[in-house]
C-alpha cells in the first residue's frame, strides 16, 4: 500500500516524533485508516518541505548574487500593500516570473541536484 511505503521512508517517524500525532494514530494513518488525518498530515509535511525548499532557494539566490537583477524584489513589490493580486497585475507578473524567475529556479534545481550527488559520494 502507498501509505506503508511512505512510512518506510521516514514519514512514520516524522509524524510521530513531531508529536503532531501519537504513534498508534500514525500506524492507523499509514495502514489506510483515518484518511482525513492522513491527508492533513501529508499536507503539513508537504508545506514544511516547500518552506525548506523556498528558504534554501532564497539563500542560494543571495549567495549567487542574483539580487542584482532584482527579480525577487520586483515580485515582492507587486504583492506589498495588496490583500489579493489585482487582475491588471497578473499578466505582467506572470511574464516576470516566466522570463526571469523560472530560469533562475531551474538553475538552482540543477545546482541542488549536483551538490546532493557530490555529498553522497
Amino acid at each position: 500500500m502507498y501509505w506503508t511505503t511512505l512510512g518506510q521512508f521516514g514519514l512514520k517517524d516524522m509524524l510521530a516524533d513531531s508529536e503532531m500525532y501519537a504513534p498508534p494514530t500514525v500506524e492507523s494513518m499509514l495502514a489506510g485508516k483515518k484518511f482525513y488525518r492522513a491527508t492533513r498530515g501529508l499536507t503539513l509535511v508537504y508545506e514544511a518541505l516547500v518552506q525548506i525548499f523556498i528558504t534554501n532557494f532564497l539563500k542560494w539566490f543571495e549567495d549567487q548574487r542574483h539580487l542584482e537583477n532584482r527579480v525577487i524584489s520586483d515580485v515582492e513589490k507587486t504583492f506589498i500593500g495588496h490583500d489579493s493580486v489585482p487582475p491588471e497585475i497578473i499578466g505582467p507578473l506572470t511574464s516576470l516570473i516566466e522570463e526571469n524567475l523560472l530560469p533562475i529556479l531551474a538553475e538552482y534545481i540543477t545546482w541542488d541536484r549536483h551538490s546532493a550527488k557530490s555529498m553522497m559520494k
